[in-house]
C-alpha cells in the first residue's frame, strides 16, 4: 500500500482542471474567490448577478443576437454552470435570466481555446495575486479561417476579488462596428450540482 496524503490527493484533482493546468503554479497565487471558482471537481454552478451593456447599432445588436448575448440590464440574476468533461475539457453555460449561451473550454498549445459558435477564441490567461486577465490572442472562423488582426474582435476579459467574492468582466467589440456586449459582476461561490 503506497502512503497518500490529502494534499496530494488534493493535487491530483486540481491538476486535472482547465485552469490549474493551464496556469500551473499560478493557479496558487490566485485570489481564494478564484482558485475556488475554477477548482471544483465535479459539475458545479455559481449564481450572482451583472450589468449589462449592448452595442447600440444595427451591426452590434445583429451580432450579439447571433451570438445569444444576454439583453442589456442592471443588476441581472445569473447563473454559471461549469461541467468539466475530461481534464483540460470545461464546457460553461451562462444563463442571464433566461438567456442563454454555452461555450466549451480547452487547451491548446499552452493556451485557453474558448468555442462561442461560429468563433474559436484563443487567450493566453495571466494569473497574479489580483486575479486572472484573459489576454486575446487570435480568433478564428468555424476554427478554420483566421481572423486577421485588423478583423479580430476586442476582447477585456479578467477576474478578481472584492471582499472575498469572485468578480468579474468580459467585454467584446468588434473593428468598426463597436461594442457588441460587456457584462460585469459577481457570483457567489460555487456549489456542486
Amino acid at each position: 500500500m503506497v502512503p497518500c496524503s490529502i494534499a496530494s490527493i488534493t493535487s491530483t484533482v486540481m491538476a486535472s482542471r482547465l485552469f490549474p493546468l493551464l496556469l500551473g503554479p499560478g493557479f496558487e497565487s490566485l485570489p481564494e474567490a478564484c482558485r475556488a471558482m475554477h477548482g471544483f471537481d465535479n459539475p458545479s454552478s455559481a449564481k450572482g448577478h451583472a450589468d449589462i451593456t449592448r452595442g447600440s447599432n444595427f451591426l452590434a445588436r445583429f451580432m450579439g443576437a447571433m451570438a445569444r448575448m444576454p439583453q442589456a440590464g442592471k443588476k441581472v440574476p445569473l447563473e454559471v454552470r461549469f461541467e468539466p468533461a475530461s481534464p483540460g475539457i470545461e464546457t460553461w453555460e451562462r444563463n442571464f435570466d433566461g438567456s442563454r449561451f454555452r461555450s466549451r473550454l480547452t487547451i491548446d498549445q499552452g493556451l485557453l481555446r474558448e468555442v462561442l459558435f461560429p468563433l474559436h477564441l484563443w487567450f493566453r490567461l495571466v494569473a497574479s495575486a489580483d486575479g486572472v486577465h484573459w489576454v486575446f490572442h487570435r480568433a478564428k472562423v468555424l476554427g478554420l479561417i483566421p481572423l486577421p488582426g485588423a478583423l479580430a474582435p476586442r476582447i477585456e476579459a479578467r477576474e478578481w476579488s472584492v471582499d472575498g467574492r469572485y468578480h468579474f468582466l468580459a467585454s467584446v467589440g468588434m473593428p468598426l462596428i463597436g461594442l457588441i456586449v460587456r457584462y460585469e459582476g459577481s457570483l457567489d461561490a460555487p456549489k456542486a450540482l
